[in-house]
């Protein structure tokens, strides 16, 4: 009898412990639930309102295309670079792959700037120049193009659809990543950001030419960030899988003290292919010239020996450094690397090296055939000479020109001049426009 009545208290017992945790797990389960509802509240409100104003822009810029009143345009542009603003917030608070984001943002900060530009030319009763129609015309047709594509993939869903669900931090796939994607297939050119720098969005051969000929392994391409960061104490590096695509390439993450990081390193040649990350920041105690000895540094630690600044800048506590080879005293603009680095610690947060992937060559053609004497007479007479360097600029269809760069001054513009070395030739010439989320360059 006693070992009856034992028998049934252990039963009780475990019934009653059961009966706890089940009941602490559906607790915990429905406090999960109601975090991941909130969340997923969030991200809807954010996608809607980017839909919103998507649409909010393009019919703006419409309406600006067609007006021919300077007061009514400037308000129209004025209320186009606020609308960027807040797709710039909306896109920055999704779950998204910065990787399936990139393009859609860039436009979106470009367009912002350039519609900024323009009110302000317009507010001081300037006219709009036949460049400032043609590239607003690009743009616009670059906003109907992601308009259309967002638009579709927002049309297509249900009620049920579920933004959790779909979207993947590591995952360039899923579907609403792709809709990001798909944003940024088209040819559409518009103006450059000058913290970018001349030439940065320049990848003009399509074919990949920059990789060594070898492979390495994922325990290789690991080794290579601990070299790199080997003074940042990083920890849990992971590998987190393989994009596919023209750069074959392993995925990581790791952290250190204040920031998360994504990095790509290509299978073939190990090549450092991007960099990216999140955290925070303190106060900035670093002047530019030291972010660039910092970005010169990192660049020659992975083996890029010849790496120069070629152009610098600074905006919200980063610098924007744009380091190319300088090889004979002249610079190497296809194989630029751009790298961002913060102001308080000289940190590397940012590291993209897409245009020496395509482009790196063992070049041996330094010949300039035509003095430097010879072409600075194709310079306006006109134009303020503030500088002369050699360089080597991209063309079309992986084309390069061996030139001189002339940074030159005109009615307090600045513009950068370049004429061929071999013909005396201009080929190019790019003018600084100032607006307030750094510069364009035309």
């Amino acid at each position: 009898m006693r070992k009856t009545r034992t028998f049934v208290a252990v039963i009780v017992a475990l019934l009653v412990f059961s009966g706890v945790l089940a009941a602490g797990w559906i607790g915990s389960n429905n406090q999960a639930n109601l975090y991941a509802g909130r969340l997923e509240n969030t991200y809807q409100k954010s996608f809607s309102e980017l839909v919103t104003n998507i649409n909010s822009i393009e019919i703006t810029m419409s309406k600006a295309l067609i007006s021919v009143d300077n007061e009514k345009k400037q308000q129209l542009y004025q209320n186009i670079n606020q609308l960027c603003t807040l797709c710039g917030t909306n896109l920055g608070n999704l779950p998204v792959n910065h990787k399936s984001i990139v393009e859609t943002t860039k436009f979106i900060n470009q367009l912002g700037g350039f519609s900024y530009y323009l009110s302000q030319k317009l507010k001081n009763n300037q006219s709009m120049t036949d460049a400032d129609n043609n590239s607003i015309n690009e743009l616009y047709n670059w906003c109907v193009y992601v308009q259309g594509v967002i638009n579709e993939y927002a049309n297509n869903q249900d009620g049920s659809f579920n933004i959790l669900n779909n979207a993947n931090f590591n995952d360039t796939s899923t579907g609403f990543e792709e809709m990001f994607s798909n944003t940024s297939a088209t040819g559409v050119e518009f103006p450059t950001l000058i913290y970018d720098g001349p030439f940065s969005d320049s990848i003009k051969n399509k074919a990949v030419k920059g990789l060594e000929d070898f492979e390495i392994t994922e325990d290789e391409a690991k080794q290579l960030l601990q070299k790199a960061f080997a003074d940042y104490n990083i920890k849990n590096l992971t590998y987190t899988g393989m994009t596919e695509g023209t750069f074959l390439s392993y995925n990581l993450t790791f952290e250190t003290t204040h920031r998360t990081y994504y990095a790509n390193i290509t299978k073939k040649g190990g090549l450092l292919l991007n960099v990216s990350s999140y955290g925070t920041q303190g106060t900035d105690v670093l002047k530019l010239k030291d972010a660039e000895t910092e970005a010169e540094l990192f660049a020659h630690n992975l083996g890029f020996t010849d790496m120069k600044s070629v152009w610098g800048t600074i905006l919200d506590g980063v610098a924007y450094v744009n380091l190319v080879p300088i090889i004979n005293n002249v610079m190497i603009y296809p194989d630029m690397i751009k790298v961002k680095v913060t102001l308080d610690t000289g940190s590397i947060i940012g590291w993209e090296a897409t245009s020496y992937a395509y482009n790196h060559d063992n070049r041996d053609d330094f010949n300039f055939e035509i003095t430097e004497a010879n072409a600075r007479n194709m310079v306006s007479p006109e134009l303020s000479i503030l500088s002369i360097k050699k360089c080597i600029i991209p063309q079309e269809y992986g084309e390069e020109q061996l030139c001189y760069e002339y940074k030159c001054t005109y009615n307090n513009y600045t513009y950068y001049v370049y004429i061929s070395g071999k013909t005396g030739i201009e080929i190019d010439t790019l003018r600084v426009v100032k607006t307030y989320a750094g510069d364009l360059l035309q």
